[in-house]
């Protein structure tokens, strides 16, 4: 399954090929985080947050993606991760 992540500048978007895109506003933003597995620094899922949610307003499966790219995507301040 293809997956996709988008970043824009003023959202972050999640696409799974067959499927909508999920797409969160940057200002709705309050925290991401990210789960790893025994090997710390390397994802494979990261959640983001809203204000009005107790669940991830967006769940992106990073795994798939360069480890790389992942660093760089959490490192953006508009992500708030934790």
């Amino acid at each position: 399954m293809q997956k996709k992540i988008i970043i824009a500048t003023d959202f972050v978007a999640y696409k799974v090929l067959g499927r909508s895109v999920r797409a969160v506003y940057f200002k709705d933003i309050t925290k991401s985080r990210e789960h790893c597995l025994a090997e710390r620094g390397a994802p494979f899922v990261l959640d983001i947050y809203t204000s009005d949610s107790k669940k991830p307003a967006l769940r992106m499966n990073v795994k798939p993606f360069k480890p790389t790219d992942i660093k760089w995507l959490i490192s953006l301040p508009e992500l708030k991760s934790h």
